[in-house]
């Protein structure tokens, strides 16, 4: 630190001369010595005054190609909105290592990308692999494997739990790297990207109810994340989440969560019309265990002034809370803002979700073994 501080007096003084030295020197101290891969010097203005920014090559991420690297500056969102379309999911390590529900996840792959099939009319050669959750589950396996593996090799000190995003594709051509894996089938592909688990929202949590449900919930097409760029982008900064209802007023689930309410102690959400996420899956089965009745019905906004509480699921999220729920477009007769005190039901639902998150993991085989 020393040493960098005196040749930086020592540039400014004389800036001229040393400009080449003083970039290269700084450029040095934070890559190599401070080990800030994340971080450049660039010169704004006068050469004296630097800035430090980030650079998306620095992000701690990593993408595979079924089970080859394909690099490590392809973002999650990039991905999905530019890529071929495909079935995807997004899972969550526990103990670094393991999948929550990872059977789950498999299983949507296969069902989307039938549904897919069917509503395109086109025929794939190999369907039954690409259908049957049986037989694609060795190569989710292998890909996922290959991901985290690659990503442990390129930061093995964090210390953070990883977040999934598999895109399976097929009957279409690959992006990326070409293949060096000879014994995957030429009839599809699976990219897995791996990144850091962003943290858990914290309160307070604000939802807003806007746009209309998806066609297919079914299936998770990742042209659903380019279709929802327009909600999204009224998403103002203070919002977690955009709920997605009929024109009854019934909202049946968010853009990338499930939703869910209390009336009268009983916890209401949609039973169909939504995709089914894997903390869904938890809290459906957890609930009747502890006594809290469960109303496979979607709740209405019209209603949300009675409401005990609300909560929102997903694979970053667990079980969320919600704070404060808007609906900026109701009717003048409906509340517009509700705000939630702590509920004692959803607040149960909660500690059953945590408690359940390493029973409901599965080890990834070839997945590199990472001591807390």
């Amino acid at each position: 630190f020393f040493s960098c501080l005196s040749f930086s007096v020592f540039s400014l003084l004389y800036e001229r001369p040393f400009r080449a030295s003083y970039r290269q020197f700084h450029s040095y101290m934070l890559k190599r010595i401070w080990k800030l891969p994340t971080l450049e010097v660039t010169r704004k203005r006068s050469f004296s005054q630097f800035v430090i920014r980030m650079s998306s090559a620095g992000k701690q991420q990593v993408l595979v190609k079924n089970t080859t690297l394909v690099g490590y500056d392809v973002g999650e969102k990039q991905l999905l909105n530019e890529w071929p379309t495909g079935a995807y999911t997004t899972a969550r390590t526990v103990g670094h290592s393991k999948v929550l529900e990872f059977e789950l996840h498999v299983g949507r792959l296969a069902e989307s990308a039938r549904l897919m099939i069917e509503a395109s009319g086109t025929s794939v050669v190999d369907t039954a692999t690409i259908t049957t959750g049986d037989k694609l589950r060795s190569y989710v396996v292998r890909s996922i494997a290959s991901g985290l593996s690659y990503f442990h090799e390129k930061w093995p000190l964090c210390t953070s739990e990883r977040r999934i995003t598999c895109l399976f594709t097929w009957g279409q051509p690959s992006s990326g790297n070409d293949d060096a894996d000879e014994s995957w089938p030429s009839e599809f592909q699976i990219y897995s990207h791996v990144h850091v688990l962003p943290d858990r929202p914290k309160p307070p949590i604000r939802v807003d109810i806007r746009g209309a449900p998806r066609g297919n919930a079914k299936a998770k097409n990742s042209q659903w994340v380019r279709d929802r760029k327009d909600l999204e982008a009224m998403q103002g900064p203070d919002t977690n989440e955009i709920l997605l209802k009929d024109e009854d007023g019934f909202i049946l689930e968010g853009c990338q969560t499930n939703f869910f309410a209390v009336l009268d102690g009983k916890l209401y959400t949609a039973g169909e019309g939504v995709l089914e996420g894997s903390i869904r899956k938890i809290i459906l089965e957890e609930c009747p265990r502890a006594g809290i009745p469960v109303v496979l019905e979607p709740p209405n906004a019209h209603d949300m002034g009675n409401w005990e509480g609300a909560l929102i699921s997903s694979t970053s999220r667990l079980a969320l809370p919600i704070d404060i729920l808007h609906w900026p477009d109701c009717p003048e007769d409906c509340q517009q803002v509700r705000e939630f005190q702590e509920s004692p039901v959803i607040k149960r639902i909660v500690d059953l979700v945590m408690a359940r998150l390493d029973d409901d993991s599965v080890l990834i085989d070839g997945a590199p073994l990472i001591k807390a």
